[in-house]
């Protein structure tokens, strides 16, 4: 894979930065993350994948004011629909009844504990993106359209946090 091939994910978001005029010591700031850890994201591509959670993948992608699958999405490739963290857990549900499966087994066979997460969905946010594609293709899920949700939830979260004022 070349240089350019392998630093996609990490140009686009150096660029949607740029773009923004935000410093990298103000996103490792908002993001909570250290400059060094910050800096990275934006020279490896695999750090996106492993190196933080959904939430704050979600956080870096509302101060962008980008959706968080577009960095991730591939050419013309977009979300297919979107997926709300309770779905992903009734995937799961349905999944582990379907194949008469028990959570640990399905654990095992994604590589991933996930605890309490199909009683607190909200506890997916703790994943990072290497764990959620590795659960999601288990289930026959698309990845992206988990992202296309936190992108829907932040956006809801914004407007109940800010309403405009008349």
């Amino acid at each position: 894979m070349s240089d350019e091939a392998m630093s996609s994910h990490a140009k686009r978001l150096e660029g949607y930065r740029a773009e923004s005029g935000k410093t990298i010591e103000e996103m490792a700031s908002l993001i909570g993350i250290t400059f060094e850890s910050y800096r990275d994201l934006e020279f490896r591509d695999n750090e996106l994948f492993q190196c933080i959670s959904l939430a704050e993948l979600g956080t870096l992608s509302k101060a962008l004011n980008i959706k968080a699958s577009d960095l991730f999405a591939e050419g013309s490739a977009s979300p297919q629909g979107i997926t709300s963290l309770t779905q992903l857990a009734e995937a799961i549900e349905n999944y582990l009844s379907k194949r008469g499966k028990t959570l640990p087994e399905f654990e095992t066979i994604v590589g991933w504990e996930i605890g309490n997460a199909l009683n607190e969905p909200k506890e997916f946010l703790g994943l990072n993106v290497d764990g959620l594609k590795d659960i999601c293709g288990e289930l026959g899920l698309d990845w992206l359209s988990v992202l296309a949700f936190l992108g829907e939830q932040s956006t809801q979260r914004d407007d109940k946090l800010n309403p405009q004022t008349k």
